[in-house]
C-alpha cells in the first residue's frame, strides 16, 4: 500500500504553523472582471473555453496569497523521515526538473520522489489547466445538478448499480449540496468497479467510503472500517452512503475545499496548506480527467457548470513552464548550524505579506540555498534554508550585530544522478515490452529496464506483449494475465497477447517465466504500478505481480533480466510485497445469524464475545495463481470428526441442526501446497483464541463439549513466518 489509506477523508499535516493573520478572505467575481495585469493570458484562455462551451460559468477566486507564499508552502517536508506534501513518480515524463534537488534520490513510499518548485509553479498555475481534460479540478462542487438518471448512467456496469444504492448517491447528494458526479468520482476511486469487502457488505455492515478504515494489512484494515460501520449503524447500503457523503461534506466541501484543486492545493482560509488529501502531485490532474470521462458518458459535458479559478498576488507575467525532462534539477548550498537557545522563526517570504512556518530547533544542521543581499522586512538578512531534521523550507535570520544564528559549517553541490532508476543491462539477453493502454492502444516496444505503460494518468492496461533475445540458447517467454472479469488466462508466448483488445478490461496481475534452456542460465524480474499502491515490489519466475480481488487496474510494467548467480542489482532488492490479492475466503454459518458476508486473509469469520456457536464454513482460494485447492474436516457436537472431506468452496458442518463446531484441520492441495503454507486459528469457548495451526493441523479442542466461536485464516509463502503464536493450537481434554 501504496498502502491503503482512505486518501478522500485524510488529513495531511506537516505541523507547518501559519500566522493566520496574514491570510485573506477571498475575493470572488466574474472572470469578465478580471484585470490581466493580475494573471496574464488566463482571461482569453477562459473566453476560449467559454466560447465552445456557453453554459460553462467562470468566476476568479483571489486567494490573496502571494504566487511565492503559495509555492513555498507547498514545497514543504524534505529528507529522510519526513514526509513532502507533493510527490511525484519518475519516468520518462516526469524527470529531471521535475525532481527536487533537496531530497534528490530520496524515495518515498517505496517508488516515490519529492516534487521540485518547478513542478509545483506548473501545476498550480491555472493557466496551464484551462482546457476541457484539467478544467473539472476546479468545478464548484456544492452544488449537484444529476438526475436519477445521470448517476444510473455513471454507474452503469458497476458495483454501484443498484437501485438502492443509486437513490441513496442522489439523496446524499441533494441533501448536502455535492455533485454527484465528484461523489461517484470518489467511490469508484476508492472502491473500484467491483467493489471491495467494505463495500459489498461484511457482517451485515457496509462503508462504502473506507471511513474508519485503517491499519497495518487487509484484516486490521477490513475490521476497523467494519467497527466503524457498525458503531454507526450502517447496516442498510443507503443509510451508509448518505452517511458517507455527510462526512465528506462537512469535512472538505463544506470547510470551503470546494473544488478537487482546493482539496489538493488549500488556499482557501481554512487552515490554509494543510487538510490536504492526497500527497502525488498529478491527483487534481487525474480526477478531472475521471471526471471528464463520467460526464461524456451521461452525456452531460456541456450542461451549466461553475468553476472557481483560483489566482494569487504577484503571479508571473507569463505561464509558468512545463518542467524540462531533460535538465538535471541542482542546488548549491552551504551547510550551517543553527546557534540560538531555543529555536529560530522560519518565513514563507523576505517580503511583509509573508507567513510563519515551523521553526529551526537549536543546533539542527541546515542547507543555506540562497544568501540575502539586503535586509528585508523585520531588518534582518533572511537567508533561503532548509532544515534537515524537521524538512521546513523557507527564509530565516542570519543574525544580528551581536551574535550570528546561521553558523557555516562547509559548503557543497547536491546534483542528482543521470543514470537510470533500474540499470540497463548490456547483456545480449534482454526481453521487450509493449503494452495496450486505455484510449492509447498498443505504444512502442520499450527496452528492458524501461517502464512500459503509464503513470499518473489513471489509466487501465489492458494486454501486453513480450519478445525475447534468448541469443545462443534455446527457449523463449511466456506469460500469462489476471483480468478483470475473467481471472487469470491461460499463458502465451513470444510476441502473442495476454490480456484483451476492444473489451475495455483491466489488466490485474501478470506472471511471467523464461522456458527452455534461457530459464537454466537467467532469472527474469518483474513489477507492476498498480492502482492505489503505485509500483509495487519484484516478483520473479512466475510468480504473480499485481492485485486480485481488489477491482485495482494495473497501470505500467517494468522487466529485468538477471544472470543466475550473479549479484542482484540493489534496485531489484525490494522487501515490498509483488502480489496483493485476496488469497483465500471463507464463510462462516453462526448460531442465530445464519450465513455471514465472505472474509478474507486472516479477517475474522464468526463472531467474538456473544456467545455463539460456528456450525459451518465454506474455504475456498480466491484468484489462485497456481494450480491446487483447498481440503477441510470439521469435528462436530454429536458426531466427532467428519469422515466426509469438504474441498473448495463445499460446506462443512450442519445447518438447521443446531450443532456446534468444536475442531477443523485444513490444508492446500496441488501446486498451492507447494508454495503456500495455511495457517489457521480459532477462538474456542472458554478458552479465548488459540495458536495458529497449519496445513492439517488440528485447531480447537476435543473432549470439553466447547463451541468454535471464529476463525482466522491466512496463506504464507512457504516456509515464511507464522502470523503469531502456535502455542496451545488445539487442546485435547486430558493431555
Amino acid at each position: 500500500m501504496k498502502k491503503i489509506l482512505i486518501a478522500i477523508l485524510m488529513v495531511f499535516s506537516l505541523g507547518i504553523f501559519i500566522n493566520i493573520n496574514n491570510v485573506k478572505a477571498a475575493n470572488i467575481y466574474d472572470y469578465t472582471q478580471l484585470n490581466d495585469a493580475k494573471c496574464a493570458q488566463l482571461k482569453a484562455q477562459i473566453q476560449e473555453l467559454k466560447r465552445q462551451y456557453p453554459n460553462y460559468e467562470f468566476k476568479i477566486y483571489e486567494t490573496g496569497q502571494t504566487w511565492e507564499n503559495a509555492i513555498n508552502m507547498e514545497y514543504q517536508g524534505h529528507g529522510h523521515g519526513n514526509s513532502p506534501k507533493n510527490l511525484t513518480y519518475k519516468t520518462s515524463s516526469y524527470n529531471g526538473m521535475w525532481i527536487c534537488p533537496i531530497c534528490n534520490t530520496t524515495l518515498y513510499d517505496n517508488s516515490l520522489y519529492c516534487a521540485s518548485t518547478e513542478a509545483l509553479q506548473y501545476m498550480m498555475d491555472p493557466r496551464n489547466s484551462i482546457s476541457l481534460d484539467s478544467i473539472f479540478q476546479f468545478e464548484d462542487l456544492t452544488s449537484n445538478s444529476a438526475t436519477i438518471q445521470d448517476i444510473s448512467k455513471m454507474v452503469s456496469g458497476t458495483f454501484l448499480n443498484d437501485a438502492e444504492v443509486i437513490q441513496a448517491i442522489f439523496d446524499g447528494c441533494n441533501e448536502n449540496n455535492i455533485s454527484a458526479y465528484y461523489i461517484v468520482t470518489l467511490l469508484i476511486q476508492e472502491q473500484g468497479t467491483n467493489g471491495s469487502t467494505l463495500s459489498r457488505g461484511y457482517n451485515g455492515y457496509y462503508n462504502f467510503f473506507n471511513i474508519g478504515a485503517y491499519g497495518n494489512g487487509a484484516s486490521a484494515i477490513i475490521n476497523n472500517g467494519f467497527n466503524y460501520a457498525k458503531n454507526n449503524g450502517w447496516s442498510t447500503k443507503s443509510k451508509a452512503i448518505r452517511d458517507g457523503i455527510r462526512i465528506i461534506g462537512s469535512r472538505y466541501v463544506g470547510k470551503g475545499q470546494s473544488t478537487i484543486y482546493f482539496q489538493k492545493f488549500n488556499v482557501t482560509p481554512v487552515d490554509m496548506y494543510n487538510h490536504q488529501y492526497q500527497q502525488g502531485i498529478m491527483a487534481a490532474e487525474s480526477e478531472s480527467r475521471i471526471m471528464k470521462k463520467y460526464y461524456n458518458n451521461a452525456g452531460t459535458i456541456a450542461n451549466k457548470r461553475t468553476f472557481l479559478i483560483p489566482i494569487f498576488d504577484n503571479m508571473p507575467s507569463s505561464i509558468s513552464p512545463r518542467p524540462d525532462t531533460n535538465k538535471t534539477n541542482k542546488i548549491s548550498y552551504e551547510t550551517a548550524k543553527v546557534n540560538v537557545t531555543s529555536s529560530l522563526r522560519v518565513y514563507s517570504s523576505p517580503s511583509a505579506n509573508h507567513l510563519e512556518l515551523a521553526s529551526l530547533p537549536a543546533n539542527a544542521n541546515v542547507k543555506i540555498l540562497k544568501r540575502a543581499t539586503s535586509t528585508a522586512f523585520n531588518g534582518y538578512y533572511l537567508d533561503l534554508v532548509v532544515c534537515e531534521s524537521n524538512g521546513v523550507y523557507g527564509y530565516a535570520a542570519r543574525g544580528s550585530s551581536e551574535k550570528t544564528y546561521l553558523v557555516p559549517t562547509g559548503s557543497s553541490t547536491q546534483t542528482p544522478p543521470v543514470t537510470p532508476e533500474v540499470p540497463i543491462t548490456v547483456d545480449p539477453y534482454t526481453v521487450a515490452c509493449r503494452t495496450h493502454v486505455q484510449d492509447d492502444g498498443w505504444h512502442s516496444y520499450v527496452k528492458m529496464g524501461e517502464k512500459a505503460g503509464t503513470e499518473g494518468q489513471a489509466k487501465r492496461l489492458e494486454a501486453f506483449q513480450l519478445k525475447i533475445n534468448t541469443g545462443n540458447y534455446s527457449g523463449g517467454v511466456k506469460y500469462a494475465s489476471h483480468v478483470q472479469n475473467i481471472g487469470w488466462q491461460d499463458y502465451v508466448t513470444n510476441e502473442n497477447t495476454s490480456g484483451t483488445e476492444g473489451k475495455s478490461l483491466r489488466v490485474e496481475a501478470i506472471k511471467i517465466e523464461l522456458t527452455g534452456e534461457i530459464a537454466n542460465y537467467y532469472d527474469i524480474y518483474y513489477r507492476t504500478h498498480c492502482e492505489n499502491y503505485g509500483w509495487l515490489g519484484w516478483a520473479k519466475n512466475g510468480n504473480a505481480s499485481g492485485t486480485a480481488g481488489q477491482s485495482l487496474r494495473l497501470e505500467a510494467i517494468q522487466i529485468m533480466m538477471v544472470k543466475k548467480g550473479s549479484d542482484l542489482p540493489q534496485n531489484l532488492q525490494s522487501n515490498e510485497e509483488a502480489y496483493k490479492a485476496q488469497r483465500v475466503a471463507y464463510c462462516a454459518h453462526v448460531q442465530d445469524h445464519g450465513w455471514l458476508s465472505t472474509v478474507y486473509d486472516g479477517a475474522m469469520g464468526g463472531t467474538q464475545g456473544e456467545s455463539r456457536r460456528l456450525e459451518a464454513i465454506k474455504i475456498c482460494l480466491s484468484n489462485p495463481e497456481f494450480d491446487g485447492g483447498i481440503e477441510y474436516q470439521t469435528h462436530i457436537e454429536n458426531i466427532g470428526w467428519t469422515s466426509q472431506v469438504s474441498r473448495n468452496g463445499e460446506m462443512a458442518g450442519t445447518q438447521g441442526k443446531s450443532l456446534r463446531l468444536e475442531a477443523i484441520t485444513i490444508k492446500l492441495t496441488g501446486t498451492m501446497s507447494e508454495k503456500y503454507d495455511i495457517y489457521y486459528r480459532t477462538h474456542c469457548q472458554n478458552f479465548g483464541w488459540l495458536g495458529w495451526a497449519k496445513n492439517g493441523e488440528k485447531s480447537g479442542s476435543e473432549g470439553y463439549s466447547y463451541r468454535l466461536e471464529a476463525i482466522e485464516i491466512k496463506l504464507v509463502p512457504k516456509g515464511g513466518a507464522a502470523p503469531g503464536s502456535t502455542e496451545n493450537k488445539f487442546i485435547l481434554n486430558g493431555q
